[in-house]
């Protein structure tokens, strides 16, 4: 898999040198180029290489975005241009991207069985996970390491014939998110690298790679559904109930592959209130990742890496991972861009977000009044801030108070008696305030911020008229482009309001008023999980599973288009909400059955992953070995997946095929960090 990878790239990397002089040729090579690498380096972090696939991710950063003296700009893209300008940089062994003060990041203990006995095998297998998971940076010759593991030591070549480099600023875009997909977090929203950013989203090799813990990812899937015997799936009508009362009280975005849009509002959703980016159930690596990542992250922001997107995304990341020290870094930025508005916002949303509703209210009142005397170009996120300060005071239950707030975008005071009669004038005045906003701002992103502002004056001045909020939203829609990489963010926005309005009244919200705007939402963009999740939710309430069937049959898993999040979906949807529409054990197979009959799913090993613990739990140990099998045979190179047969399936494989499975293990040379003695094991004879 090796020699192909790499005749591949040398290839591509041909093919973009012929075609210097074609613009738009060169940026699509450059992202299939992208696209190798991060494939090549999940392989190898599957395999158990992952100090290689983490050093060859610090290369590629420092070749494109470092500023170290060390490093030499590449005269061409050729492999031996690129070798030159970093090779001498690598192999000084100095402070590579991530690092601090070239210190390694030193692991945790793990125990040492050079000689296992009989039984230890499931130890072992643990063992095995645990060293897979944690191992992360690649160490240097002048670190202390293990002697006997040849491979903590990543040398200029191992890693020499992965290196491409990029010359637009697109591809430098995707670059970035690559290396956010190669880490499980969020993808940066970038005009510049959409088209790359969609793939790395639905590719069932990007997104369907084992998670750092496969085990707790696994069980969000299929806890919902506890082993049940065939006579209780036969008595289903019995459980039926407590099944509905479970899934009204879940929330509805607790999915386990997610996918959506990642803006401001999801980089700092509170939980409950709306979709979380950094809260999704498929954590970024393991925590022992995070410092090299929070490393990563700052060094990019402090070589200018991704303007003010990155510096907001990284506050949401310290806001999940590190809120203890948030708000220095919060203010740091802000001190360091005293004129960025969306830092301001930011700022104010972690201030809210730790319970500091009276300092996050004065951070967006003193941005707001700042924004008066920046120049023109500077003052277009005080949309933004407008637009974040009315939803955090609507989600707190000021209806009033928001509407104050909206009305006095036209200059109106903040302090109207809302007790008497809403004067229509305001009213008209913030309206055409906010169309011609946005009418102003349709070829940027703030053109969803007025889009939401203003479907927000309508559902408050009416009542809370979900009506009038979604026939604004059409009507913003019509002036928007079809084509907009922003249409993904303006129909979450009219899904967010969906959401409040049936969250906070739900006597009033019948279903058929989510139904046809969430069903055209998933028509237009039918891998965006807010929206499944959101259908899925609905339906349930109102115990109409064949509906859901329904949609994800037409709309979602059709043909090519078909992507690993959508089957995931799926798989999850049949399994928790199959038993309200006479679901059983064979539902769940036949989707399984389906999804890994697909050319883009087939060799999913989180699908396939899940399918073994699903069969463990519901079918035959015959069926569920064949399963196993049809696995390995699926997904040749992911470790994880053949250490199910000695951590979980010792019940369910024979000795002899446990011995197999340990030796293909060395056939396909998967890397074993703790060396079993044939002699001296006990398979389970």
């Amino acid at each position: 898999m090796r020699v192909v990878t790499i005749e591949c790239l040398n290839t591509l990397r041909k093919a973009v040198i012929q075609a210097k002089n074609s613009g738009q040729e060169t940026i699509l090579l450059e992202e299939v180029l992208i696209y190798i690498v991060l494939r090549s380096t999940l392989i190898m972090r599957e395999s158990g290489f992952v100090e290689n696939a983490t050093a060859t991710w610090q290369a590629m950063l420092d070749l494109h975005f470092s500023e170290a003296d060390a490093l030499k700009k590449p005269k061409s893209t050729a492999l031996e241009d690129i070798a030159s300008s970093i090779e001498e940089f690598w192999e000084s062994e100095g402070p590579r991207i991530g690092e601090i003060n070239s210190a390694v990041a030193q692991e945790a203990a793990l125990p040492v069985m050079p000689h296992l006995k009989p039984g230890y095998l499931e130890d072992w297998a643990r063992t095995e996970s645990i060293k897979l998971s944690t191992s992360t940076m690649p160490a240097k010759t002048v670190d202390e390491v293990d002697e006997e593991d040849p491979y903590r030591v990543v040398f200029f070549s191992d890693i020499k014939d992965h290196l491409v480099v990029c010359t637009s600023e697109s591809s430098r875009m995707a670059v970035l998110n690559a290396f956010l997909a190669f880490c499980r977090l969020p993808l940066l929203l970038s005009d510049d690298s959409d088209r790359s950013r969609k793939i790395f989203s639905t590719d069932a090799f990007i997104r369907g790679s084992p998670c750092g813990s496969s085990d707790d990812f696994v069980q969000r899937i299929i806890e919902p559904s506890p082993a049940r015997s065939v006579l209780e799936d036969a008595m289903m009508p019995a459980v039926e109930a407590e099944q509905i009362n479970r899934i009204k009280e879940a929330e509805p975005f607790d999915v386990p592959l997610q996918n959506f849009d990642c803006s401001t509002f999801e980089i700092f959703s509170r939980r409950g209130t709306w979709v979380s980016a950094f809260q999704s159930t498929v954590q970024p690596s393991n925590s022992s990742h995070h410092p090299w990542i929070r490393q990563t992250l700052r060094s990019l922001l402090a070589a200018g890496v991704g303007g003010y997107s990155l510096a907001e995304y990284f506050i949401g990341f310290e806001l999940a991972y590190y809120p203890s020290s948030v708000r220095k870094t919060a203010r740091d930025l802000v001190k360091k861009h005293p004129s960025s508005l969306r830092l301001y916002n930011a700022y104010a949303l972690v201030e809210w977000r730790l319970d500091r509703i009276e300092a996050a209210r004065k951070v967006f009142a003193t941005a707001l009044d700042m924004a008066h005397t920046l120049p023109e170009n500077e003052r277009q996120d005080e949309i933004l801030l407008l637009r974040t300060w009315i939803w955090e005071i609507l989600q707190d239950g000021g209806g009033d108070e928001a509407l104050c707030k909206l009305l006095s975008i036209s200059g109106g005071t903040e302090n109207d008696d809302l007790g008497s009669q809403i004067s229509t004038a305001a009213v008209l005045r913030t309206r055409r305030a906010l169309e011609n906003g946005l009418s102003l701002s349709l070829r940027s992103p703030n053109a969803i911020h007025y889009a939401d502002v203003l479907a927000l004056l309508f559902y408050l001045s009416e009542s809370r008229s979900l009506k009038a909020a979604l026939a604004s939203f059409a009507r913003s829609e019509e002036i928007i482009s079809p084509e907009s990489p922003c249409l993904a963010l303006l129909h979450q926005a009219r899904a967010r309001v969906l959401y409040y309005h049936a969250t906070h009244l739900p006597s009033a919200t019948p279903p058929a008023s989510l139904r046809a705007p969430l069903a055209e939402s998933i028509r237009r963009l039918p891998h965006n999980t807010i929206f499944l999740a959101l259908h899925g939710w609905n339906e349930a309430r109102f115990r109409i599973a064949d509906r859901l069937r329904a949609t994800l049959r037409d709309d979602v898993l059709r043909g090519s288009s078909s992507s690993v999040i959508g089957w995931a979906f799926a798989i999850w949807t049949e399994i928790r909400f199959g038993g309200t529409a006479g679901g059983n054990a064979n539902s769940v197979r036949a989707v399984f059955e389906r999804a890994l009959a697909n050319d883009s799913t087939k060799s999913s090993v989180l699908l396939w992953t899940v399918y073994v613990h699903f069969s463990l739990q519901r079918l035959s140990p015959a069926d569920t070995a064949a399963v196993f099998f049809r696995g390995m045979r699926a997904c040749p190179w992911a470790k994880s997946f053949y250490l199910l047969a000695f951590s979980h399936l010792g019940a369910v494989l024979s000795a002899a095929d446990r011995r197999m499975v340990w030796r293909i293990m060395g056939e396909k040379e998967l890397r074993v960090f703790v060396d079993l003695d044939e002699t001296n094991v006990g398979w389970g004879d």
